[in-house]
Parts: structure tokens; C-alpha cells; sequence
């Protein structure tokens, strides 16, 4: 039934032909599964809304890096200056 690599306890849940249907969609790539359980609506509403969080929490650490890169820049650089 599953894999000796499959962790998730929701797949005592499923038969082979689910297991093997969210597989085919995974592909080979490296993927995480959100699965819910509840109205298709709400479902669908609360799984948007932690991809929206997962997509600003991404943009802030961008953020954060691209102000560490700029800031060891000045400091290190020894001809940088914001006057010139």
C-alpha cells in the first residue's frame, strides 16, 4: 500500500488507486500536501488563505535578505559612501 518513505498518518485513510492518483499529480519533484477534511467551500477558503500566509512569509525573508546583503555591503566596502 505505501511506501516505506510515506510518513503521513492520512494514508491509512486512503486505498492504493488515491495514494497512487496524488503520486501521478506530485510527480517527481518534492512537494507538500495540504489535504482537509470538511465543506468543499471552507476547505478551499482555508487552504487559500495559508497560501497567501506561505507567499508573504517567503516575501519577508527575501526581504530580510536582500537588506543583509545591501547592509555587509556598506559595511564592508570601504569606498561606499550615500554622500557621493
Amino acid at each position: 500500500m505505501c511506501k516505506d518513505t510515506d510518513k503521513s498518518p492520512i494514508l491509512k485513510f486512503m486505498n492504493e488507486e488515491e495514494i497512487a492518483r496524488v503520486r501521478k499529480r506530485m510527480g517527481r519533484r518534492w512537494r507538500l500536501v495540504f489535504i482537509g477534511a470538511d465543506e468543499r467551500d471552507k476547505v478551499k477558503k482555508v487552504l487559500g488563505q495559508l497560501r497567501i500566509s506561505f507567499i508573504i512569509i517567503i516575501i519577508i525573508i527575501i526581504i530580510i535578505i536582500i537588506i543583509i546583503i545591501i547592509v555587509n555591503y556598506m559595511i564592508y566596502n570601504k569606498n561606499f559612501s550615500i554622500f557621493n
